[in-house]
């Protein structure tokens, strides 16, 4: 997936160092602390220590050519870069476990799943074990050696191969699927999609070749919002009464729409207002959220 040209911006290369000797540091810290008492201390800083090593991921990424409005007519509009997650746990963990294996080419069902779920698991026992819960003193958890000796090897492993090997960056094409990508699996609808079963299994009918798969999802998503967009169109079109009685409005529906990448601007709700007298679009505060009113004439 990496080309040989993709480099990144030397204060962009500045940043990644600073986080990657961080890890060196954090990872040093939790080796010296740990002791009887103290493991759950270790263990939170051996995740601090992957989360740098994630981190340095987003940014090294976030660093090459952006989406842009401009990119597809059909294609989903993103305004958020990897980097701009930075302050999520979960996802610079995910970041640093899957995205050497993605950058590998090869790229299987239970690699994918089994990074979430570890990403996942990491955070969760940090949190659980870091923190004083007084309502639950009797059934708090506890952080084992094992669990600790399978973190520091994980993220001494991860670190050395940065230290050593450097990025793999991909080139550009493949960098702004990956850019779809985690924006669409951080919004929950579209989630469910993107990680359906049948669209995992393409990953082995492709060969486990991530970037291949990449491509032919967001073709698919963008088929997706293409076919949903027509409909709309055609019900618009077609919501006209054609009868005196039918001119006579009796039924008022409101649902709620979240979408699944794109921000709400209330200044352009107007012109469609102005123009459907049986579809009526309203803004909440939400930005990525809408409101739509049917009117239904006398049938």
């Amino acid at each position: 997936m990496g080309s040989p040209e993709a480099t990144v911006p030397n204060q962009t290369k500045l940043a990644i160092d600073a986080c990657l000797q961080n890890a060196e540091h954090l990872l040093s810290a939790c080796k010296d602390v740990r002791k009887p008492g103290q493991i759950h201390i270790a263990y939170h800083l051996a995740a601090l220590a992957l989360e740098e090593v994630g981190k340095a991921s987003m940014i090294a990424v976030s660093s090459l050519n952006r989406l842009s409005p401009t990119d597809n007519a059909n294609s989903t509009q993103w305004e958020r870069r990897p980097i701009d997650w930075i302050e999520d746990h979960k996802r610079k963990l995910f970041w640093a476990l899957w995205l050497p294996t993605f950058a590998g080419h090869k790229v299987t069902i239970t690699e994918f799943s089994e990074s979430q779920a570890l990403a996942k698991r990491i955070h969760e026992l940090r949190l659980a074990t870091l923190y004083v819960d007084p309502v639950q003193m009797a059934s708090r958890q506890e952080i084992s050696d094992h669990d600790l000796d399978a973190l520091i090897s994980m993220t001494q492993a991860r670190l050395h191969l940065e230290l050593t090997k450097g990025f793999h960056i991909p080139d550009e094409s493949t960098q702004r699927d990956l850019d779809w990508f985690f924006q669409a699996v951080g919004d929950q609808q579209l989630q469910m999609i993107v990680l359906g079963e049948s669209r995992l299994a393409k990953l082995t009918e492709f060969g486990g070749d991530g970037g291949k798969w990449l491509a032919w999802l967001r073709n698919l998503i963008d088929e997706i919002n293409r076919t949903n967009r027509q409909l709309a169109e055609s019900a618009l079109r077609d919501s006209e009464p054609k009868d005196n009685d039918g001119n006579e409005p009796k039924w008022q529906i409101k649902i709620r729409l979240k979408s699944w990448s794109h921000w709400i601007a209330p200044k352009q709700l107007t012109p469609w207002n102005k123009h459907s007298k049986w579809i009526k679009l309203f803004p909440t505060p939400d930005k990525k959220e809408l409101i739509v009113q049917f009117t239904l004439g006398k049938l």
